[in-house]
């Protein structure tokens, strides 16, 4: 589950993701990707502009509140893949 600050971490959406994968299947794993602005470096190389640019990295604490949350529903959670 590629986590992205400010567009799918708040924790409604969590919630709301856990229970449809709760609905699948209690056997479900959910890998949290934290997201990372790698690719702004690459832009300007090619002198573009970077369509996420005005996102923020990831933040460890909230990814672990993530992953608690997760958990809570009884699904695994990992961090990172």
């Amino acid at each position: 589950l590629p986590l992205i600050p400010t567009i799918n971490d708040d924790e409604k959406n969590i919630r709301e993701t856990a229970e449809f994968l709760i609905s699948l299947s209690t056997e479900v794993e959910v890998d949290l990707l934290e997201y990372h602005n790698t690719a702004r470096a690459k832009y300007r190389k090619m002198n573009k502009n970077y369509p996420a640019a005005q996102l923020p990295d990831a933040n460890r604490n909230v990814t672990e509140k993530i992953r608690k949350i997760i958990e809570s529903y009884g699904l695994k959670a990992s961090i990172g893949g």
